[in-house]
């Protein structure tokens, strides 16, 4: 199928983060169904368009403050569509006029997109109440990037998994903080960070240090770095509960497949999260991070709690049949239906 894409992805497009994983297993499949394209970075697409030739640019969300640059290049016959991972002003950690002053700056450059790739109808509904409604929007959930084995695990008591990587919107500080405030000497717990400390490497190093600084947290929690898919399928396999302590998903990969494996999930109540989660029978939400350490606190002294909730949520789990091959053709049947 010959349809000129380009797909212009980051430069640590093999890195590990929800973004990177989505655009991976969607370029694969597509290309599993004939599709031809090209990948490039930001600065190879800028030679491809000086070119002139006519193509669809696919471009990350990690670039949207380059946006501008391949705007200006267009020719007549080039489309730009922008994938939608994350926006500035979703940033929970801004204030209001942050927030504002980001939109504001969106809103000029998003508005001379050809249209929009998103992976859920809640930044779907972003986009339409900055009145871009008149552009093509194509939501396409992602599928599962790991399967379950089929293993459940014999591991008793609070055992919790955080697969995120250590940036500020994924409160993993905070909730370190508000962990730690509560903790008693007989605590007994584990909780494991799988994720990359990279990307903002001062927060990383901060959420390093409190554990380090504290004698309760540094016996229980472990920062295990970026991994690949198969030990994480280990560690949802081992774990009893899934904490995510983001304060903004647009989607939700992790919790996604926690869910998958059967494991209880405790988080904020952010974005799409909530579409996730149905209280009670697969875990529970809570409205901050101070709440979340709380509840956790709560499992933490009540091991038989987590067994019961662990029960249902294994009993409940997600048994997935949208793979990627779906994801693929419903990208491809929702771009060759936008004008209709």
């Amino acid at each position: 199928m010959e349809l000129n894409f380009v797909f212009v992805l980051p430069e640590d497009h093999t890195s590990p983060s929800g973004g990177n994983l989505y655009n991976h297993f969607l370029l694969r499949a597509l290309r599993d169904e004939g599709l031809s394209f090209e990948t490039a970075d930001l600065h190879e697409a800028l030679n491809h368009a000086q070119r002139g030739a006519p193509g669809v640019y696919w471009v990350d969300s990690l670039y949207l403050s380059c946006l501008d640059e391949l705007v200006m290049e267009r020719s007549p016959g080039q489309d730009i569509f922008f994938i939608v991972h994350h926006l500035p002003s979703l940033e929970p950690t801004r204030d209001e006029q942050g927030a504002t002053s980001s939109e504001a700056q969106e809103q000029d450059i998003l508005g001379q997109m050809t249209g929009f790739l998103v992976t859920s109808p809640f930044t779907k509904e972003v986009l339409v109440r900055r009145k871009l409604v008149s552009k093509p929007i194509l939501v396409v959930p992602p599928a599962l990037c790991l399967s379950p084995s089929g293993k459940k695990t014999e591991a008793a008591g609070f055992r919790g998994l955080m697969v995120s990587n250590l940036i500020r919107r994924k409160g993993i500080l905070e909730f370190l903080e508000e962990l730690g405030r509560r903790l008693l000497a007989g605590d007994r717990f584990k909780i494991q960070v799988a994720g990359r400390f990279d990307i903002e490497p001062c927060y990383a190093e901060a959420c390093v240090g409190i554990v380090e600084n504290h004698p309760l947290l540094r016996k229980s929690i472990t920062f295990l770095g970026a991994l690949g898919l198969e030990k994480l399928r280990d560690l949802y396999e081992e774990s009893t509960v899934f904490i995510s302590s983001s304060r903004m998903e647009t989607y939700g990969m992790s919790v996604h497949e926690a869910k998958s494996f059967g494991l209880p999930v405790l988080a904020c109540e952010a974005g799409f999260i909530r579409s996730h989660i149905i209280p009670g029978r697969n875990g529970y939400l809570y409205g901050s991070i101070s709440e979340l350490a709380e509840a956790c606190i709560e499992f933490i002294r009540r091991p038989h709690k987590v067994e019961q909730l662990r029960s249902r949520a294994y009993r409940f789990r997600t048994l997935e049949t949208y793979t990627w091959k779906d994801a693929a053709r419903l990208f491809l049947k929702q771009y060759l239906e936008r004008k209709r």
